[in-house]
């Protein structure tokens, strides 16, 4: 590669690598055109675009036309660069005895070809770009002297939703530091303090500075010898932080179980038969978490299988309005109506869009149980409460089952908790009684 002479040094500063790349302008500047000589397609390479060989060279000519002004050279029709700041106004000449072609450098979609030699590769290949957070941590572990593929396996021992989480903390770190004329990866303890600072100053709760911690610990060099999360005085902090910040709990529930029980035994979620699969899927799901008492993790290991759909009538169908509510007779219909649709052996299964018949995610379940309270709200003609938390259900319904005379430990046994404290100090709750207390009562011997 040719450069220009020193005098025209400060043109190339205003050519700088972006975050995804490829070289930008941070101003309207203009570039001498380019030029690839003696180039020859590789055999057998595969590729379509041109090539340089390592006899090619880039001249760069110390005069050009200004953007926008009118081409010096001779035209080969090559069209301009859409969406991008124009590199050159003159053409790109393939000096070689094959067919000039055209650089389709302004299509971001397309594979570009790539560039041999000895000079640097300016197209980068396609490749799966990393999250900001796990950069830093990647390039310690590569520096360590790890393999590529061990690097990428020690990477993916965090779940894709944790690295998404510690990416998103730790970019509001490097904001911050940025702020504060500091290094993310390198900065001392005293920074990572004064940013927890004021993070639990603004009303961060310590269980969201944990997150902090944990993320920046990911991607931090070790200060003292030991990661940030283990630093002594960040552990203090945190402590500290808890005990400033004492959790405090609901203890009357933001929801009424008997308004949403009583939506759900008329329209538009009765009669099943003719129900839509979105009305038939959040009533079934509903039934099916209150008087289960189970975790959403829980309920999507259910599979379509004998063994998991073994469950026995636990509502009696003498009686009309429990008979509605009977989580098994709306399983019962679900299991019939999605079978012709499944593609999955996950039990709960998406009903619409281009996700139907595909296993069903924890946020979709979770989403599903909101759905079916505010539904259920507005089948009633009353307005929604603004917090519906899927996880409230558990809550609600052990209190509700509690409070109607359901033995505390066949409810800690129903529910998973290996000690009623665990009840006592998280679930408890102040309810009224309600008819679901009769629907768990009388499903307490079904098992999902």
């Amino acid at each position: 590669m040719e450069t220009p002479p020193r005098s025209s040094q400060s043109n190339l500063g205003k050519i700088l690598r972006s975050r995804g790349g490829p070289l930008c302008f941070t101003g309207d500047s203009a570039m001498s055109p380019l030029l690839l000589s003696d180039s020859s397609s590789s055999p057998g390479s595969g590729h379509d675009g041109p090539y340089v060989t390592q006899t090619a060279s880039v001249h760069i000519s110390p005069d050009c036309s200004a953007p926008g002004s009118p081409s010096q050279g001779p035209s080969t029709g090559v069209s301009p660069l859409i969406d991008s700041a124009p590199l050159a106004d003159q053409s790109m000449v393939l000096r070689s005895n094959i067919p000039s072609r055209r650089l389709a450098m302004g299509d971001s979609g397309q594979e570009r070809s790539p560039i041999s030699g000895t000079g640097d590769n300016i197209s980068s290949p396609a490749r799966t770009l990393e999250p900001s957070c796990l950069a830093p941590e990647g390039d310690q572990l590569r520096d360590a002297g790890l393999p590529a593929d061990v690097v990428e396996t020690i990477l993916s021992a965090r779940a894709p939703s944790t690295r998404r989480s510690y990416a998103l903390k730790w970019r509001v770190f490097e904001s911050w530091c940025v702020t504060h004329d500091a290094d993310p990866v390198h900065c001392q303890v005293v920074s990572v303090l004064e940013f927890l600072q004021e993070k639990l100053s603004s009303g961060t709760s310590p269980g969201t500075l944990r997150v902090y911690v944990a993320a920046i610990s990911a991607c931090h060099t070790l200060i003292d010898g030991v990661s940030v999360g283990k630093h002594p005085l960040v552990v203090r902090f945190i402590r500290g932080a808890r005990r400033l910040r004492l959790p405090t709990r609901a203890t009357v529930p933001s929801w009424d179980l008997a308004i949403v029980l009583e939506g759900l035994a008329g329209t538009p979620f009765e009669p099943l038969e003719s129900a839509l699969d979105r009305f038939l899927t959040l009533k079934m799901f509903f039934l099916i978490a209150i008087t289960s008492l189970k975790r959403i993790r829980d309920l999507q290991a259910l599979a379509t299988s004998p063994s998991c759909l073994d469950l026995p009538l636990g509502c009696s169908p003498e009686q009309e309005r429990l008979h509605l509510l009977c989580p098994v007779r709306a399983l019962q219909f679900y299991v019939h109506r999605t079978s012709q649709w499944r593609k999955s052996e996950q039990l709960f299964i998406c009903y619409g869009g281009r996700n139907r018949g595909t296993a069903a995610t924890k946020r979709t379940m979770s989403r599903w149980l909101r759905d079916a309270m505010a539904l259920a709200y507005e089948a009633l003609g009353q307005a929604s409460p603004l917090e519906l938390r899927a996880h409230s259900t558990r809550g609600v319904a052990s209190s509700t089952a509690i409070a109607r005379g359901a033995p505390l430990q066949q409810v800690c046994d129903a529910a998973g908790w290996s000690s009623p404290h665990t009840f006592i100090r998280f679930y408890s709750l102040d309810v009224h009684a309600t008819p679901g207390s009769h629907v768990l009562e009388s499903a307490s011997q079904s098992h999902v």
